[in-house]
């Protein structure tokens, strides 16, 4: 498969500039990659698919799509060569930036899963200890 995208850009050489070829067959051997892992994906219908992930995954896939978008929003904007107006362009950064926040809550999140649960029982004989209570005490243990 990159002897074939090798020869595409070989072939399209001409068309490119002398140091712009390796990127486009590095942007190429990217892009197949890319479909190669989302082949498994994207052979069952989109709703399928998502319906079977997890809550926090389906924050990660959204949260993917969401930039991808932007950032394709971006590219097209900058390869029209077309002058970007103020307003759009801090529209971006805000948008940006409000999927920043959201990465960073997903990160939370993420690792508030993977803390190991708190035992109530034992917390409570710890502070119970440290406030200088006696077991005797105590007529009821919390469950």
């Amino acid at each position: 498969m990159d002897e074939d995208v090798g020869k595409e850009v070989q072939q399209k050489s001409d068309e490119f500039p002398p140091g712009m070829a390796p990127k486009m067959l590095s942007l190429l051997k990217s892009v197949t990659t890319l479909e190669q892992d989302l082949k498994p994906l994207l052979a069952q219908p989109y709703h399928e698919a998502f319906s079977k992930l997890s809550p926090l995954e389906r924050a990660k896939v959204g949260m993917m799509e969401i930039y991808t978008i932007n950032s394709l929003f971006w590219v097209l904007m900058k390869a029209s060569g077309e002058e970007m107006d103020e307003t759009l362009r801090d529209d971006y950064k805000v948008e940006m930036g409000r999927l920043r926040d959201t990465q960073g809550r997903l990160s939370e999140v993420e690792a508030r899963e993977q803390r190991p649960a708190t035992d109530a029982r034992v917390a409570a004989r710890f502070i119970r200890q440290g406030l200088g209570i006696k077991e005797e005490d105590c007529a009821e243990e919390p469950s």
